[in-house]
Parts: C-alpha cells; sequence; structure tokens
C-alpha cells in the first residue's frame, strides 16, 4: 500500500499481486538503449531476466551484442504496428524528452504507445519512469503521461526521479557534483535538496526492485541515494 498525494490530502491506493523473480521474469524496456535503459538491461542480465529492448534504432557497444538481449524495432508514436512474438511480463517504459519541441511527442503521446502496445500484446504491467523534478512544461508533460497509464486499466508502476547521474553521461557527472555541492552551503542548500542527485545504477536497481515486489498501481519518488 502506498500514499498518492491528491491536493492536501493522500489517497492509499494499490493493490498485491504474486512476485515473480529472476529467470521466471520476462521484460520489455522501452529506451533501452538509452542512458538509465543500458543500465537496467545490465542489471536484468545479471538477474537472470529475460531480456529485450524495443527502440527506433539498435544500441551499440557490447552489452547489445549479447545473444541474451533481443532487439525490437519499434516507434512508440507507431505502436500499433509493432507485434510482439513472446509473451511479457512487464513492460518498462523508460522513454521521455527534456527537450521542448518533442515534450508532448515522447512524454504524452508515446505514453498513448506503450498502453497501445502493452493491450495488444497482452502484457499485463507496465512500469514508467517519470520524473518529480525539471521545468514546469517539462513535468506538466510527465503528469500527463502518467495519467494516461493510470487510466490504462493495466497494473502500473510509476517512478518519479529526481536528477540522475552516471558515467554513461558524461555531463551529468559534473551537473551532480555541483549540486551536491551546493546542498552543503547554509542557506540554500535546503533549496537544492529536492533535486539531490542518484547515480544510474541505484535508479535501475530500484526500477527491478520496484517490479519484483507484490504491490502494484502505485506512484512513488525514487529514493535518492549517493
Amino acid at each position: 500500500m502506498t500514499s498518492i498525494p491528491y491536493y492536501n490530502r493522500t489517497i492509499d491506493y494499490a493493490i498485491t499481486l504474486p512476485r515473480k523473480r529472476g529467470m521466471n521474469m520476462n521484460i520489455l524496456v522501452l529506451g533501452g538503449n538509452g542512458f538509465v535503459g543500458q543500465e537496467v538491461l545490465t542489471l536484468a542480465l545479471e538477474k537472470g531476466y529475460q531480456v529485450s529492448y524495443l527502440s527506433r534504432h539498435p544500441g551499440e557497444g557490447e552489452l547489445f551484442t549479447n545473444p541474451a538481449v533481443t532487439y525490437i524495432q519499434g516507434d512508440l508514436l507507431a505502436a500499433d504496428s509493432i507485434r510482439l512474438n513472446q509473451n511479457y511480463d512487464w513492460i518498462i517504459d523508460l522513454v521521455g524528452s527534456i527537450t521542448p519541441k518533442t515534450l508532448d511527442a515522447l512524454n504524452v503521446q508515446a505514453r498513448k504507445g506503450t498502453v497501445a502496445l502493452a493491450n495488444t500484446n497482452h502484457v499485463p504491467n507496465i512500469l514508467y519512469l517519470s520524473a518529480n523534478v525539471g521545468y514546469p512544461s517539462y513535468v506538466k508533460t510527465k503528469r500527463a503521461g502518467e495519467a494516461i497509464i493510470q487510466k490504462s486499466g493495466l497494473n502500473y508502476i510509476i517512478l518519479r526521479s529526481g536528477l540522475i547521474y552516471g558515467p554513461g553521461r558524461p555531463s551529468s557527472l559534473s551537473t551532480a557534483i555541483l549540486v551536491k555541492f551546493a546542498i552543503k552551503i547554509p542557506l540554500i542548500g535546503k533549496a537544492f535538496s529536492s533535486i539531490a542527485p542518484t547515480p544510474v545504477a541505484n535508479v535501475a536497481e530500484q526500477i527491478l526492485t520496484a517490479i519484483e515486489q507484490e504491490t502494484r498501481n502505485l506512484v512513488k519518488n525514487i529514493e535518492i541515494r549517493s
């Protein structure tokens, strides 16, 4: 059970389903060739999951030449044309944008594609990586995407993340250092604490831990870990 903010109060809203772990789990990662996606795929393989990823273009590097990783070419903006040849337990949706020109397409319309993909291919569960910080129009589109998932009738988990950093995105490392430094400064530190950065490896760990738990239909923040 979890608490979801609703105006100035909270609503407890969750259901419990049987737990499924490790080699019994078959996941499809949308945007698996991205910054967070690569970390999720790597950790999922270590845990013994069956792993596939969907993107418009295949990933590059050693991870994506692993025969245990299945690539599916597809575009969430044309999801009705995608047919999956496996039965997946979860769709992990990591697709999104912070660029103003593509906010609606990748943060809102793509969520409709995620739901269509799940329904067409009978995938019962969706985990969506959303955000709890950002400029107003970005956060607004993230919330709109969340609403599409919540109204889909599918089981869902929505994780809201702050800043994420890791070696796969060099610019994020300098940003993380600056924010961590600012947090320690008296008077202004409190203002920065809400955007405290989390390592991408910890975000991936929390994503996979969430789908292994029994609780569904919840919205929660990624825990901040340094």
